[in-house]
């Protein structure tokens, strides 16, 4: 069957792969209710019967068959609450009453709070507010609960200074208070959030929408600019206060959310769609469209549905890995009879191989996902143009070219850090510069060193170290083949590297012997070491001792690339070859070198 639109591939992603449902409203009815012979008081769910029915109906219906579960959110308090969401991860969607409290009209304080706890989750949950209530409230109500806490603060003189603006304006004309209030309510403090204070401020001075409203009343007061801005600032502050309701907790992550008639929010761990009781819209139905309104990259679709695979191939595929009896025995023995310092290692080789063997078949159906996929963006237009409408990234312009191109290599050779001691590829930093390991790394494995090495260096790893030298993205982006170049991304931000003069391409690597102290090994829950450098004081060598950093590791590959070269550099043999240079093609040239060096300058004149 063809695949007519994008949302097939949204549903394949991400609607198919639901299994279970957990429904917390205390509108519809319980196990214990339906086999109580008698009605619960203050539940009147059996007046609302098709309703409910018509909801569960959809979950069940013939072309799906979920598992329904229901908490009515009743004989609970508020903190057993919060507390039953560590537990909502079991269930592939939540669909939540946004009134859980009927006692508190119009409060969603409950739902808040357990969607604030599902955004600390690590596991994705999809989730469906439904409510009676209108939906931009409630959308409002849920979005401003998941907001991190707000950056944006002003001086406590810059706070007097605006209040004294208002307050002068207030005094001369009573309305003024109330027309201020309202220039700065839901929606423009949304947008103020969404763009960042100072964005929204340049925004609001030039009077653009939401902020119309507000320019024109700053304006009539005849306040200049900088006035304009400080009472903008001072105005989205006392927005604030008014509309969070809800603590700061600095634990949350960044959110994105929609804008048009389709409402959605979404974390990092929670995608948060919005459906009406009243207009009897089944959830599911909702979720999807929210989806599509979403419209989540390839990337992601691609990995959603390898979850999916996970959880429905893998158990089978467990069976046989599990299969190669010897080689598991084999792999054990090592980590038991290893010491400990070298368990570790093990483990993590063996993990790994696990890991291997077991995603291999697994990612074959996650392969032809992707080419559906692809054959069906080819007919969309221009690559350049389907790439920029996923992923917002206009790949005509040369910087995103040049940063995609970095990021790319950045992917390829490099790694999550790991290990707990130094090794081949560790890129660390000391003395102010960035360094990479580049001895091999059967060598720098504490438990294996030889006891000449022992007592020779007691406590003390050798090793050589390859200076990195900075590098403008865009040089090293051209250079990449020339395979001297390293692309790191350390604290968000992609950096260049070449292990040799980058002017250069034959240039031999600055390269140096430093000494791991402790054998290399990391302080425990860091990847910190201390060296020991060579250096000259007062016409003698003496060791220096430096604190030191591991910032990323290089893939295995592309770290022995680096040792290779190194290799190369230190074995390299002097010749006596000498050029040939014809005399005549030369002496023009010399001619001319001679001329300007005895034309006179204007100080011998």
């Amino acid at each position: 069957m063809a695949v007519e639109s994008y949302e097939t591939f949204i549903n394949e992603a991400f609607i198919k792969p639901i299994r279970s449902v957990l429904i917390i409203d205390d509108d519809y009815p319980t196990f214990e209710d339906m086999l109580s012979d008698q009605e619960v008081p203050g539940k009147d769910w059996r007046k609302h019967k098709d309703r409910v029915r018509k909801v569960i109906a959809s979950l069940r219906g013939k072309d799906r068959n979920l598992l329904v579960d229901i908490h009515d959110g009743k004989n609970v308090d508020v903190i057993d609450e919060i507390d039953s969401a560590t537990h909502l991860h079991q269930s592939d969607l939540l669909v939540l009453d946004f009134q859980l409290d009927k006692a508190k009209e119009r409060d969603g304080t409950i739902a808040v709070k357990i969607i604030r706890k599902l955004m600390t989750n690590p596991h994705f949950n999809l989730v469906v507010v439904h409510t009676s209530e209108d939906l931009e409230y409630v959308f409002e109500q849920v979005l401003l609960g998941m907001l991190p806490p707000d950056e944006g603060t002003l001086t406590e003189v810059e706070i007097a200074a605006a209040e004294e603006l208002i307050s002068e304006q207030s005094d001369a004309n009573p309305e003024f208070a109330a027309r201020f209030s309202e220039a700065i309510s839901t929606a423009q403090y949304l947008e103020v959030r969404r763009l960042t204070l100072e964005k929204a401020c340049r925004s609001a001075l030039k009077g653009q929408e939401p902020f119309g409203s507000f320019r024109q009343l700053c304006s009539a007061q005849g306040w200049t600019l900088e006035q304009q801005r400080l009472v903008f600032k001072y105005a989205v502050m006392a927005a604030a206060k008014k509309l969070m309701k809800y603590p700061p907790d600095a634990s949350l992550p960044e959110i994105s959310w929609s804008g048009g008639e389709v409402k959605w929010v979404k974390s990092r761990s929670v995608f948060i769609a919005f459906a009406s009781k009243v207009e009897h819209e089944p959830p599911i139905t909702e979720l999807t469209q929210a989806l599509a309104n979403w419209r989540p990259d390839p990337s992601r679709l691609c990995l959603a549905r390898l979850r999916y695979e996970i959880d429905e191939r893998g158990t089978a595929e467990q069976a046989a890995v599990l299969g190669n009896k010897h080689a598991l025995a084999g792999w054990y023995q090592r980590m038991l009879e290893a010491d400990k310092v070298d368990t570790r290692r093990q483990i993590e080789q063996t993990v790994g191989r696990l890991t291997e063997s077991y995603m291999g078949p697994i990612t074959e159906d996650v392969v032809e996902f992707a080419k559906r996929l692809i054959a069906f963006d080819k007919k969309q237009g221009d690559a350049a143009a389907v790439c920029q409408a996923h992923f917002k990234v206009d790949l005509t312009r040369e910087e995103n070219r040049i940063e995609a191109t970095g990021q790319h290599n950045s992917v390829v050779s490099t790694k999550k850090m790991e290990g707990w001691h130094l090794t081949t590829g560790h890129v660390f930093s000391s003395g102010g510069g960035y360094w990479v390991c580049a001895s091999p790394a059967c060598d720098m494995v504490p438990s294996q060193l030889s006891k000449f090495r022992k007592d020779s260096y007691p406590n003390c790893m050798p090793f050589a170290a390859i200076r990195l030298q900075p590098l403008g993205l865009k040089s090293a982006v051209r250079s990449a083949n020339s395979t001297r170049i390293l692309f790191v991304e350390m604290s968000g931000k992609l950096e260049a590297f070449s292990f040799n003069d980058p002017d250069d391409d034959t240039a031999a690597p600055q390269w140096t012997l430093l000494f791991a102290e402790g054998n290399g090994v990391f302080a425990e829950g860091s990847f910190d070491f201390n060296l020991i450098t060579m250096g000259a004081k007062d016409a003698a060598l003496v060791a220096i001792p430096q604190a030191a950093n591991v910032v990323s590791q290089l893939r295995y590959e592309y770290a022995l690339n680096l040792v290779q070269r190194l290799g190369v550099s230190m074995t390299r043999i002097g010749l006596d070859f000498q050029s040939f240079q014809n005399p005549k093609q030369a002496a023009p040239k010399a001619k001319k070198e001679a001329v300007v060096a005895e034309k006179p300058t204007k100080a011998s004149a």
